[in-house]
This record gives C-alpha cells, sequence and structure tokens, in this order.
C-alpha cells in the first residue's frame, strides 16, 4: 500500500507493480498511485501522479505518461 495526503491509500500488484518498479516507483515520473487497479474494458488500469499503466494479456504492461 502506498500513501500520501495528496492522493490516500492505494495497492498496487502484480504486473502493473512489476511496470512501476520499472519506472522507478514514486520517485519516478508515474509517481504515487492515484486509484487502487480496475478493469478497464478487457485490461486492467492504475492510474499515477504522472500518467497511468494499463495492462493487456496480450500486450503486457504499457506506460502512458501524463
Amino acid at each position: 500500500m502506498h500513501w500520501t495526503q495528496s492522493t490516500g491509500a492505494h495497492f498496487t500488484q502484480g504486473r502493473i507493480q512489476r511496470a512501476w518498479r520499472t519506472q522507478g516507483y514514486e520517485r519516478g515520473r508515474l509517481g504515487y498511485p492515484t486509484s487502487d487497479e480496475y478493469s478497464s474494458g478487457a485490461n486492467k488500469r492504475q492510474n499515477y501522479e504522472g500518467g497511468y499503466i494499463l495492462w493487456s494479456s496480450k500486450a503486457g504492461a504499457r506506460i502512458f505518461y501524463s
């Protein structure tokens, strides 16, 4: 679980967490999570201060910066 006063408390797990790790966790460009993981169509998604990570079984984890 990760928490800040501005983003609240959010869990990261699995392949989305591994992708976030490659970006340097909260010290990276994505920053802290601003949502828990949720379904977005056939994908899983988690939002961060600086973008989001989208995971699908076909494409794996993809990182999008805002």
